[in-house]
Order: structure tokens, then sequence, then C-alpha cells
């Protein structure tokens, strides 16, 4: 069956069609794909605004030429994060058995769960299936743990629920306290007013830039992971640390001394007459609060992760790097689905 559409229209936004000639790509047997196809796309499509050939040839180029404007904007980027490879003509998958893969894995990881509903450029409700509680979602809080760790270039740990260890969490925050060193100090009796079940508290993720002493007073990083379209409503307080204090019998030391993230999978799309710098702007100073890390930004993280090899470096806590072949397992069972 095939998911990825057949064809894209011109009028549908510049990030989607980006996306369509990616999923393309990965949808072909030799994936590549050759950009003289996008002018005979035009073509059959069929201008009704073009009188004339000319005129007809002088826009498809303008609209091809955006295209693969967005094409080269995320390849330069991301870098090697980056898996398709670009030329003057054609498009191609990199070759995904190198040693450093995993930020090409995660760039995968984040196009296919960007379309989990159906869209201009796949049918990707048929494709993912994915639900609510699905698997893939807890991969890309595997990936996002990991970037976190590679923008501080410090220490990551996966605090949302489900956890792995299957935890509480009253567990899980005692562990954070006894890693972080921050001062704080779990209370043996919580105020009667603490909520009777808390998951996670809306924290998925704690990172911190560690000190050289490993004494109190760091710089955190707390953030929410959302893989799903309402991401926007799903931002953290900046006072997140202090509104735990009904568990704590002694505050983390650095508890307004933070940032808080949000990590998505989707592009940044703009709307209205908007630049995308424009959009991440007003997201991030009027309405979220909160870093943005999204498609454009995580693959290139987790690669700073595995390049640098923090998960190996004394003092730097990275979890989830461990988890990593299940991301491979996934992304390649489904780019084989694609084929068939």
């Amino acid at each position: 069956m095939q998911y990825v559409k057949s064809s894209i229209s011109s009028s549908a936004s510049l990030n989607d069609v980006a996306d369509w000639i990616e999923l393309k790509t990965l949808q072909e047997i030799d994936t590549k794909y050759k950009f003289s196809l996008l002018y005979r796309m035009l073509d059959d499509e069929g201008d009704s605004a073009a009188t004339t050939f000319e005129k007809a040839d002088s826009e498809h180029e303008e609209v091809v030429s955006q295209w693969l404007g967005e094409i080269g904007e995320r390849a330069a980027n991301l870098g090697d994060a980056y898996p398709f490879l670009v030329t003057n003509s054609e498009i191609k998958l990199k070759d995904l058995t190198s040693d450093l893969n995993q930020g090409q894995y995660a760039y995968i990881l984040c196009l296919l769960l960007s379309h989990a509903k159906d869209t201009d450029a796949i049918d990707g409700k048929k494709f993912l299936n994915i639900g609510k509680n699905d698997p893939a979602r807890e991969l890309f809080q595997i990936i996002s743990t990991i970037a976190a760790s590679g923008y501080l270039n410090g220490s990551s740990v996966s605090f949302g629920w489900p956890r792995q260890d299957k935890t509480k969490f009253p567990a899980a925050l005692k562990r954070v306290i006894q890693l972080t060193n921050d001062g704080a100090k779990y209370s043996s009796t919580p105020h009667p007013g603490a909520p009777k079940r808390v998951k996670d508290f809306e924290i998925d993720i704690v990172s911190w830039i560690p000190t050289n002493d490993n004494l109190p007073n760091k710089m955190f990083l707390v953030s929410q992971v959302a893989s799903g379209y309402n991401w926007e409503s799903k931002p953290l307080d900046n006072k997140i640390l202090a509104s735990i204090d009904c568990w704590l019998e002694r505050h983390f030391s650095s508890r307004f001394n933070i940032a808080t993230g949000l990590f998505i999978p989707f592009c940044i799309i703009p709307k209205h007459a908007e630049t995308v710098s424009e959009r991440l702007s007003f997201l991030s100073g009027n309405k979220v609060f909160n870093l943005i890390f999204y498609r454009n930004r995580i693959p290139y993280y987790v690669n700073q992760v595995f390049k640098n090899k923090l998960q190996s470096t004394a003092g730097i806590i990275v979890e989830r790097t461990d988890d990593f072949s299940k991301i491979i397992t996934w992304v390649d069972e489904k780019l084989a689905s694609l084929h068939q």
C-alpha cells in the first residue's frame, strides 16, 4: 500500500511540501528523488494563472526554488544530523549504518511523528496508527532526554510517567534530589495539601549543567515532552521546581534559577505572513514562554551527545542512550513498510 501521496498541491504549506519530498525519498526503493519530477508535477497540476509557457516555467521555477530552499535550510541547520544528502539535481537518503547516525534516526522519527494524522503529504493515520499511549511517543521522550543533554552539554534524566523502573512520584523525586545535589531534601511528611496522586507533576525531563565542585547552585532545564498536535497548550511554568515544595523539607537552591523547555517533533510553521523566526519569537515570548526544541534542533543536539560521548563523561549523567536501539528498530520497521 502506498501511504505517501502520489503528488502534493502547490497550495500546500511549504513545510508539508518539504516533508512530502523527504517522505517520497524514503518511499522510493533506491531512496532518492529527482527534483525534475517536481516540475513535472507542477505541469500536471496545471497553472490556470499562467497564460504562456514562459510564464508557467518562470512561476514553476520560483515555486520549486522555495521548496528546495526549505530543504536546504534543514540541511544547513542540522548538518550531519540531517539524514538526506542534497545535490543540485536530487535528494537521497544517507547511509544510516554509519557510526554517527543517531541524529539522523532522531530526525526521521520526528518526521514520521509529525504526520501521525492524515496530512497533505501522507495518509499518516493508516501508516503509523499511533494511539494516545503508543510506544512511539515514548521513543520521542528518549530522544528528547538525550537532546536536552546535548543542548546543555550536561546531565539529563527522564522523569515523566510511565517510568522505566515503574517508580512512583516520591521515589522519582528522591532520585532527582540525590542526582542533582542542589540542596533539596525530601520530606518524610509531605504537606497535608499535597496532591495525593501525582505521576510526574507535568515534568518529563530534568536536566542541569554540573559544576566542577558538584555543590548546590546550578543551572536547570526542566522540560515537557509533547508529541501531539496540541503542543502549544503544554508549556511549563518556570516556577515548576518551586511548586513542588510541599514534598520537600528543604528546597532546591536553584528553584528560581531554571529554564523551562518544550520538546516537539514538529517544525515551526509560520502563520499569515510571518517568517519562522518571527513565529518562534512570538511563541517563546508571548504564548509558550519556554525554550522550544523542535525538528530543526532536536536531531542536532542528539548528535552532539554521541559525537562528544557525553554519556561516558565523568560527572555527567545522560539517561536513555542505551535505549536508542529501540528507535533504530522502530524507524527501520516503518521505512520497510513504506516500500511494501
